[in-house]
């Protein structure tokens, strides 16, 4: 992935519409994301030939015998935008319905 990636060239690419520190958690830093996302396209071609779950094994035994833990998880973007308030009707009063 070193190799065939453009790492210097891509950020400027994408900075001017990564999220920017500001309210809620601090986005994580754009080169770190990037290299996750460009990860999750390479390994879903492992799934499509089902090596992920023998690699999962075969990298967690290898973490074992050092004394170290590999778990599944999820990444989650959790993005914080703009929208419109639910809890106002047309006329901008509190919709009784929603109590």
């Amino acid at each position: 992935m070193e190799l065939v990636a453009p790492w210097k060239a891509l950020p400027e690419v994408i900075e001017p519409f990564y999220p920017m520190a500001g309210r809620g958690r601090r986005p994580y830093p754009l080169e770190s994301s990037l290299r996750v996302r460009l990860m999750q396209n390479r390994l879903a071609l492992l799934e499509d030939n089902d090596l992920a779950e023998d690699i999962f094994k075969r990298v967690s035994a290898h973490l074992a015998r050092k004394g170290l833990l590999l778990k599944r998880g999820s990444i989650v973007d959790a993005t914080i935008i703009a929208a419109p308030s639910s809890t106002n009707n047309a006329g901008g009063e509190r919709d009784p319905a929603l109590h």
